[in-house]
């Protein structure tokens, strides 16, 4: 049987708790990340669509971000190309980002 036990907690306390919880349960994915960029291998290549559905953005995002430096696609002639580790590295910049504003609230 779950027990709820209720305690009152400074802001301060409930900050450094949801903060610690949210490390503990990232680490192990940045780990990971961080692991396969290691790797010699070359880097896997993403299409505008598939970049869309892994950050759930439209594709005229990506061409905005594109005009603004935060994401720098690869072009082939006409073909339009993500490496999966510039992705992966935006996708942990805008979750550090995410915590780092909610320490400021």
């Amino acid at each position: 049987m779950n027990e709820i036990i209720m305690t009152q907690l400074s802001p301060k306390t409930l900050e450094q708790m949801v903060e610690k919880s949210l490390i503990k349960i990232l680490k192990p994915f940045i780990e990971k990340l961080l692991k396969g960029n290691d790797k010699k291998k070359e880097d896997e290549l993403l299409t505008p669509k598939q970049v869309a559905d892994i950050l759930k953005c439209t594709k005229p995002t990506l061409w905005n971000w594109e005009q603004k430096d935060i994401l720098k696609p690869l072009r082939f002639g006409g073909l339009v190309r993500y490496s999966k580790s510039q992705i992966d590295e935006f996708i942990i910049s805008r979750e550090h980002n995410i915590i780092e504003l909610n320490k400021k609230i």
